[in-house]
């Protein structure tokens, strides 16, 4: 009996229950009051339970149909993605997209341009995934993501199509305790090798066994930066930071931030690129959002 519901039922019986009148559901959905009572009968009796009390003036909803009030708005809203992202896709527009983003890349510098992605798309979902190094590659080759924003190593890799994306500025920090900090300025390659230094763990076998800015053959090894950031902070280590996730405890006095001689423009900026695949190039969602985020 239940295969005999439409939509038209359960979108009447939504209208009426929240305008408490079978005459004001009838003005909101374009027909007559007699047409709105006649569906609500039909559907009360292919559902086998009655949805509204009619012994008053007005129809009041019973228990039964209060229960199933909240499953038929979902069961409405369900529709309206449903319809929505069809429609999209008729017009080109990915139903789904998934961009993997370096952990190194600060999330402020995406937000903007993922808000406007909300209204200009917005029967398309997106997933974000942030990974570190090849990791953050992965994805791309493997097929799983559209798109990503990683580091230098993409450039490994000539079968990409990459395009520059903002450089992130970089700090070497550690702790005011620690003993570098005393020796802040004009710091060698080799002082910085004496400590001990806190660098980000990698999580894919693109890269594995391969080192990134790692000087000091004494380390620890972390999975994020909020992690990095702490050992720093408690003097565990000296390490390389994006400096808009440290500049305030730099202004602080919490870290304090290394100045290293004869380093390379990497150590002051870590450049960025906008990876995918050509065989899997971005559709019409995502190449406005790639094109977005690079402006």
């Amino acid at each position: 009996m239940l295969d005999g519901l439409s939509l038209d039922q359960i979108r009447t019986f939504v209208a009426a229950a929240e305008n408490r009148s079978f005459s004001a559901a009838g003005r909101q959905l374009g027909r007559a009051q007699s047409v709105v009572s006649h569906t609500l009968a039909t559907m009360e009796m292919r559902l086998g339970v009655r949805l509204f009390d009619r012994t008053g003036r007005y129809p009041v909803i019973t228990s039964a149909g209060l229960a199933l009030l909240s499953p038929a708005k979902n069961i409405l809203a369900e529709v309206d993605i449903f319809k929505g992202r069809a429609k999209s896709m008729s017009q080109g527009v990915e139903a789904e997209i998934v961009v993997v983003l370096d952990v190194m890349v600060p999330l402020q510098s995406v937000t903007g341009a993922l808000r406007e992605f909300e209204k200009i798309y917005p029967d398309t979902r997106l997933s974000l995934s942030i990974e570190t190094l090849g990791a953050a590659l992965h994805p791309v080759i493997a097929g799983s993501a559209v798109f990503a924003i990683t580091g230098p190593l993409s450039k490994e890799y000539p079968e990409l199509v990459s395009e520059a994306f903002a450089g992130i500025p970089m700090a070497a920090c550690v702790s005011p305790s620690h003993p570098l900090a005393a020796l802040a300025s004009n710091l060698t390659l080799e002082q910085l090798a004496e400590h001990r230094q806190i660098v980000l763990s990698e999580r894919s076998t693109i890269s594995h066994g391969r080192d990134f800015g790692v000087i000091s053959s004494m380390t620890w090894n972390v999975s994020d930066l909020n992690a990095k950031r702490i050992l720093l902070k408690e003097g565990l280590g000296w390490g390389a930071m994006p400096l808009e996730y440290v500049e305030n405890d730099v202004a602080s006095g919490d870290l304090v931030e290394l100045n290293i001689s004869n380093v390379s423009l990497d150590w002051a900026v870590m450049p960025m690129f906008v990876v995918w695949h050509p065989a899997r190039p971005p559709g019409k969602a995502a190449r406005w959002l790639l094109e977005k985020l690079c402006s």
